[in-house]
């Protein structure tokens, strides 16, 4: 993996020494301030509520995979 790595670095460089002529760009036109108001709409806002889930002593807290829900289960012993 490290040599692969090293390989594109060095094809980069060379690609990028030997067509300085020809003003070949590969990066992409990206827009920040459009990147800007995407992130800021994922982003969690700081008015959400501060919500406490507190369990009973035999029970425990569990999360969904993806984060979206938490609930109190009773806890089974083996």
């Amino acid at each position: 993996m490290r040599k692969l790595l090293l390989l594109l670095i060095f094809a980069g460089a060379a690609f990028k020494y030997y067509n300085q002529d020809q003003q070949i760009d590969i990066t992409p036109e990206v827009s920040l301030s459009d990147w800007a108001v995407k992130l800021s709409e994922i982003a969690p806002s700081s008015k959400r509520k501060n919500v406490k889930l507190v369990c009973p002593n035999d029970h425990y807290v569990s999360v969904n995979h993806d984060l979206s829900e938490a609930s109190c289960r009773q806890r089974t012993q083996l």
